[in-house]
């Protein structure tokens, strides 16, 4: 096709054009400009698309048109339609194609979030705000790329053709980086292999983006014929994403399970509170503390303890270490099945196991007739374990997945507002291709969304925790916190929960403690610190290989990190009415804390030469 398609006379009796020049001649002027490159966005060949959307009528004619000439010339006109709405077509599809790249991420995103055991993560039954917002901003920038270019094919000048064809290959180039970003952020691991063919196609889309601000299209043809060709996914995708509409997950399995019945309590009976601080890592905490980092309520709580200080995690991976701790028992690996259903690999090998028909220490605590507590982040302890309990109250972790905090961010804000925030999220992916680091843009604000969500938990989770910690009627209390894990959520030099100043770890290591500090002056002020014992551990230490190079990492951390990873983590047991300390030297897994909680409860374990004993005990029989 040529820059300007030109139709044919109609009648050959037709006179030539007033310049004197014959068909042949502005046939011969329009293929030259064909082979000069002069390329239309949708066509095969070169060329502009048609200056008008039907050929002018023809020149008055002193001869009428026979029958066979008026029949010809309605064939030619059909086949002239044919081709314009081809053409047509062609730019839309490409447009649609190039328009729904600029949301690559998010894509990969809707697919990540199909899987069922996704809803162990959810809090509520999938939200589809997400898929509506991004299909609705892919057609948005369809509707824009193939307006704008219907524009410069009707206004055409050599200018505004290479502007748009530059602008179509770096919509290509930055759908690629998107997804190599994608990929080793999302990965464990770096892949060689896939971060060099992503790199070779985007120098080739590179040297193409050259070519074209020279009036050279080759590559130019080759990346439109793999945009058209794309658009033939789009059928599988759409199945893809609304097949699970027609067999959605049941709102009940989202439900919470019913709570058992109070039952009546001894005034004098010992209570435990069970504080589960996530990634409190020991050697941060006592062993390798900067000298900046004050924690003098822990320091006080020890300093009345009975403390491991070789206490070791069960796994670096809350999925596995929390219900290793609840039920005593050491478990190496778990997998999500449904918003219900964890399935547990125990250590040593065996089958896999249901977490919920595991015995645990709330079943042993309901048996000694006293009533069970818990206040828990990550899991959802209320609809695998609410019916063994008296109250329950758990949030899902602003950690989970990216996609999946991306569906809850959406279905938060609403489709209005996710609309423009899948726009903005556009425009920091392309401005991250002119940036080195790999810590991109998109990234960063992700983060920043995620610190300001599990700010919000802490503060939720804090007080749960405060008012079941001050009701006498309750024997064991769960609480499962998350600080200190990261990202930072508190500024430890204001004092403050002013995200700004809040820095790293250590900050967060600050708000524990002050967490302990808050605890402790509730019980004293409701009558029931000395009746009450507080058992603190970690489900794991500080994770440096997670955290690297993200939110809150300084290069200090690069330094304390250098000799690996720590596996300890704290193990603390403040017994009622005593202040004596004593330390316990000999490694010891963590797990032993349900079974220490459950021996205080009892009456077992109520001194600290008692608890020492029973430590060294279980060590040996470990």
């Amino acid at each position: 096709m040529a820059l300007f398609t030109t139709p044919t006379r109609l009648n050959p009796a037709d006179p030539p054009p007033p310049n004197g020049r014959g068909e042949a001649a502005r046939h011969s002027e329009a293929s030259g400009a064909e082979s000069r490159g002069a390329e239309s966005l949708g066509a095969e060949s070169s060329g502009a698309a048609p200056s008008a959307a039907a050929p002018p009528a023809a020149e008055p004619s002193a001869t009428k048109a026979s029958p066979a000439e008026s029949a010809a010339a309605g064939s030619h006109a059909a086949t002239f339609g044919r081709s314009a709405l081809r053409h047509h077509l062609t730019n839309l599809l490409i447009a649609l194609s190039a328009g729904c790249l600029c949301f690559i991420r998010r894509w990969y995103d809707l697919e990540r979030l199909e899987p069922r055991a996704l809803g162990y993560l959810r809090a509520v039954p999938p939200d589809r705000t997400l898929l509506l917002a991004t299909v609705v901003a892919a057609l948005i920038v369809t509707a824009i790329f193939w307006l704008a270019w219907t524009w410069v094919e009707r206004h055409p000048t050599l200018f505004r053709r290479r502007l748009g064809h530059a602008i179509f290959l770096l919509v290509m180039l930055s759908a690629l980086e998107s997804v190599r970003r994608y990929w080793n952020s999302e990965s464990s691991r770096f892949d060689t292999g896939s971060n060099l063919a992503l790199a070779v196609l985007e120098g080739l889309l590179a040297c193409g983006f050259v070519m074209v601000c020279f009036g050279r299209p080759r590559i130019l043809f080759a990346a439109r014929r793999v945009a058209l060709m794309l658009t033939l996914l789009l059928p599988a995708l759409a199945f893809d994403f609304t097949s699970d509409l027609f067999n959605p997950d049941e709102p009940e399995q989202f439900a919470n399970r019913a709570s058992l019945p109070m039952l009546p309590v001894s005034g004098d009976a010992p209570r435990v509170i069970w504080l589960v601080f996530d990634e409190l890592d020991e050697r941060f905490a006592f062993d390798e503390r900067p000298a900046d980092l004050d924690l003098p309520e822990l320091d006080r709580l020890r300093s009345e303890s009975v403390a491991a200080r070789h206490a070791l995690e069960i796994s670096s991976w809350t999925a596995v270490a929390l219900p290793s701790l609840i039920s005593g028992r050491v478990f190496e690996s778990a997998r999500m099945v449904d918003a219900r259903t964890l399935k547990l690999k125990p250590a040593g090998g065996g089958a896999e196991v249901d977490w919920r028909s595991q015995p645990n220490v709330f079943q042993n605590t309901r048996q000694m007739g006293r009533n069970a507590s818990l206040v828990g982040w990550h899991h959802p302890y209320c609809r695998v374990l609410g019916d063994e309990l008296v109250r329950c109250f758990a949030l899902p972790s602003s950690h989970s997945t990216t996609a999946l905090e991306h569906e809850i961010r959406a279905g938060h804000t609403g489709l209005v507002k996710a609309v423009p925030d899948l726009f903005r999220r556009a425009g920091l992916n392309l401005l991250d291709l002119f940036r080195t680091s790999e810590h991109s843009l998109s990234a960063q604000v992700n983060e920043a969304a995620v610190q300001r969500e599990q700010q919000q938990q802490y503060f939720a989770l804090r007080d749960r925790t405060y008012l079941d910690a001050t009701d006498p009627s309750l024997g064991l209390v769960f609480a499962h916190l998350p600080t200190p894990h990261m990202f930072p959520i508190y500024n430890r030099r204001e004092r403050n929960f002013d995200l700004r100043g809040a820095r790293d770890y250590f900050d967060n290591l600050a708000l524990m403690d002050r967490t302990v500090g808050e605890l402790r002056a509730a019980l004293e002020t409701a009558g029931l610190w000395d009746r009450t014992a507080i058992l603190v551990t970690a489900d794991h230490g500080f994770r440096p290989d997670n955290w690297r190079g993200r939110t809150g990492w300084t290069a200090e951390f690069d330094r304390l990190t250098a000799g690996g990873t720590s596996l300890t983590v704290p193990l603390i047991l403040k017994l009622p009415g005593r202040r004596e300390h004593a330390s316990f030297d000999t490694p010891i897994s963590n797990v032993v804390a349900s079974g220490l909680a459950l021996a205080v409860l009892c009456g077992d374990v109520s001194t600290a030469g008692q608890a020492t004993a029973w430590l060294e005990h279980h060590a040996q029989a470990r």
